[in-house]
């Protein structure tokens, strides 16, 4: 009689879109879902580190201590075994969260499953549903996931990954040859390099009305950089939940990202993209991983407040897909739907600093893709697939690097997912940060890389980290320039990105219509491609033989080209509808509200009320009087969102103001956004809000009344 074939064990492998991986434990470390501080300590251990937020690696000498630490922890928390792909060796870490994928909406089958294991619903994403495990389940994840892929009604099931989170690294405007071409007479600056930023200004160099947020380590807020430069009220530090997004020990990557794309034209000793946007900083963590559901929060919080968000972050390739089909569809979806003026977020990410496709089939992996990954190389093996991450997502604006001889950047990833590139430094990270004699691969790629860097605000002293905390092994840094204030050794990808993130706000300050789809295609339209597809490594083994040359209108190292600010603006500009001839005839909207609403203490999403204007026209004047009774008025920040969400900012929060009450008429006499308002005939109809919000300890109030007066132009 024939054997009854033995059940696969559910733990022994995942499913990552459609794809089963077989795993391997880890003989000697695990991960606790707890803070570091409630691990260390544990008997067994040798070290404990933080893996992402409230999530710990915990590392044992061997499998036998790993076992019984991990039984002392689940005492008190929740510890899972880290994984092993087992034919690469990549490392997988799960939470406690599994993603499931229904084939079609059915309440009944979702509540029967959270009923049987034991469930709780946390959120959606992309479609898909988000459960956790709890201790009723009383089984690991990753088993549970296993099972529930099987079941019929479910097209997928799989624990959430946490994602690995890496910085994409790396009188001074006459050195931003990146922005205005070869002022200074350097041979390494080829004409045409720069993005003809000058010529956009001509045109625009931003409106307060579009606001850019940056998603990256702490900023310097007080750097000179940022003292002409607009501040968003709504900054905040994800990683320590405080509003106040700035450096902490080990920080040093946002100062200068940020200064690149929004870095005001005053005081500074450069100039950024788009000096007159509204900036919003927004701090994360760059632990060794993230949970997808933490990530999607901050996209979400951004999507409410901002136009276009800059991302120089991303993770290092691997031989499998990380992100779940949902989180990428969440992403999405945010760059059809999202924004403030629900035209889609702008999303713009950096490509990746390891020279690496943004996805190639096994069969075209011939030489195997070696990357750096801190101090070592990293490696998937020949005939393995290589995948990115959010360069794979259908939405985004993928950025590559190009050195200013307009070659690629030696370390800039590449592949079909490349919208454009922007001038950017140029090394190879596995020469420039692999110790030499530390590992035969590493002489395969030395060349000259040829190009100067990006000139960029870095962190003052006290301020976080300096900038460059690792040293460079094929070419030390040039010191800092300006009192270690400024650097021209910026670039990677991390540059390239704000250079077109900027270039984005610039085209949404001169037509607010465009969505974010429309922006990026004029991006691709508008773009330059006399660009060089020579290698300066001329047979960099990463490449696989593929060729960067233009084919048609595409190159799998510049995308669709290089951004040219000019003619992007300028296309922008033709396609903003125009206005009427002659006088337009007003009419007038009023409205109030008396909604009497307790303004909670600091809590800076606050309160709101809402006045529908059905009206159809564009804004000729306006007139908004509040009064709001308050302990000291210093602590509130009061702003008027209109219809399209252009933030108008009523009252600033000012610590020196210890007035009671704030009972006041804005104008656009004495309110500067609503001047620029009535000046853009910004569209009427719709919801006007009125938020308010106390962001200081102590002090609380009401909102009593507010009224708001309009006198429309007909279209």
């Amino acid at each position: 009689m024939a054997k009854t074939p033995k059940a696969k064990d559910p733990g022994s492998h995942i499913v990552l879109n459609g794809r089963t991986l077989e795993l391997t434990k880890s003989a000697t470390d695990f991960s606790v879902l707890a803070p570091l501080q409630r691990v260390i300590g544990t008997t067994g251990l040798e070290s404990a580190e933080p893996l992402a937020s409230r999530i710990t690696r915990a590392h044992a000498a061997d499998p036998q201590a790993r076992d019984d630490a991990m039984t002392a922890v689940r005492e008190a928390s929740v510890a899972h075994h880290i994984y092993e792909v087992a034919d690469t060796g990549e490392e997988i870490v799960i939470d406690d969260h599994l993603i499931l994928e229904l084939c079609q909406e059915n309440p009944a089958l979702l509540q029967e499953i959270i009923d049987e294991y034991q469930l709780e619903h946390t959120t959606t994403m992309g479609g898909a549903h988000v459960l956790r495990v709890t201790a009723a389940t009383g089984r690991n994840p990753l088993k549970v996931a296993n099972e529930l892929a099987t079941r019929e009604g479910v097209i997928s099931c799989a624990p959430q990954l946490l994602l690995p989170m890496v910085r994409q690294d790396a009188a001074l405007f006459r050195e931003q040859w990146y922005l205005a071409g070869n002022l200074i007479g350097s041979p390494d600056v080829a004409s045409g390099a720069d993005v003809r930023a000058p010529e956009a200004w001509s045109m625009t160099t931003g409106n307060p009305d579009i606001v850019v947020a940056v998603i990256d380590d702490g900023f310097d807020l007080g750097h000179p950089s940022f003292a002409a430069t607009r501040l968003h009220p709504d900054g905040i530090d994800f990683e320590d939940n405080n509003p106040q997004p700035l450096p902490v020990d080990g920080d040093y990557h946002g100062t200068p990202v940020a200064s690149i794309a929004v870095g005001g034209h005053g005081t500074a000793a450069m100039k950024g993209i788009a000096p007159h946007c509204t900036f919003l900083p927004v701090r994360i963590g760059f632990g060794p991983g993230s949970r997808p559901i933490d990530i999607l929060e901050v996209f979400r919080y951004v999507s409410q407040r901002a136009d276009v968000v800059n991302c120089s972050f991303g993770f290092p390739p691997s031989s499998f897909d990380r992100m779940s089909p949902a989180f990428r569809r969440a992403l999405t979806q945010l760059t059809e739907t999202g924004g403030r003026r629900g035209k889609g977020l702008v999303i713009v990410f950096a490509a990746a600093n390891d020279d690496a496709p943004t996805l190639l089939p096994a069969h075209q992996n011939s030489n195997g893709v070696l990357f750096a990954s801190g101090n070592r190389i990293g490696a998937i093996p020949a005939g393995q697939p290589v995948f990115s991450g959010y360069p794979m997502t259908p939405g985004v604006i993928v950025v590559a690097a190009m050195s200013s001889l307009k070659r690629k950047s030696g370390y800039s990833s590449w592949g079909q997912h490349i919208t454009v590139a922007a001038p950017s430094n140029n090394l190879h990270y596995i020469p420039a940060f692999v110790p030499p004699g530390s590992d035969p691969r590493r002489d395969r790629f030395v060349a000259h890389y040829r190009g100067l860097g990006q000139i960029a605000s870095v962190n003052r002293p006290g301020q976080g980290a300096p900038f460059s905390p690792i040293a460079r092994f094929d070419n030390p840094a040039t010191p800092n320039l300006q009192e270690n204030i400024y650097t021209r050794e910026f670039g990677g990808t991390s540059g390239a990105a704000p250079v077109v993130a900027g270039l984005a706000a610039l085209i949404l300050s001169v037509n607010p219509h465009l969505t974010a789809a429309e922006v990026k295609q004029i991006l691709m339209e508008t773009a330059d491609r006399d660009l060089d597809p020579a290698l300066d490594l001329a047979d960099d083994p990463n490449v696989q033989g593929l060729s960067g040359a233009f084919v048609g209108e595409r190159s799998l190292f510049f995308g669709s080209g290089k951004v040219n600010a000019f003619h992007a603006v300028r296309r922008a500009q033709a396609l903003n509808p125009a206005p009427s001839d002659g006088p337009p005839a007003a009419t007038r909207f009023f409205g109030e509200r008396r909604p009497a609403l307790a303004i909670p203490d600091r809590n800076p999403q606050g309160v709101s009320s809402s006045l529908t204007c059905a009206l159809v026209g564009r804004l000729a004047d306006i007139e908004v009087a509040i009064d709001i009774t308050h302990t000291y008025r210093g602590d509130l920040r009061v702003a008027l969102i209109s219809p399209e969400g252009f933030i108008a900012e009523l009252h600033e929060v000012d610590r020196s103001d210890s007035a009671r009450d704030l009972i006041a008429t804005f104008a656009p006499a004495n309110q500067p956004d609503l001047a620029n308002w009535v000046r853009g005939g910004v569209a009427v109809d719709g919801r006007w809000t009125l938020s308010v919000s106390d962001r200081l300890f102590r002090d609380v109030g009401t909102l009593n009344a507010w009224s708001l007066e309009l006198r429309v132009a007909a279209l």
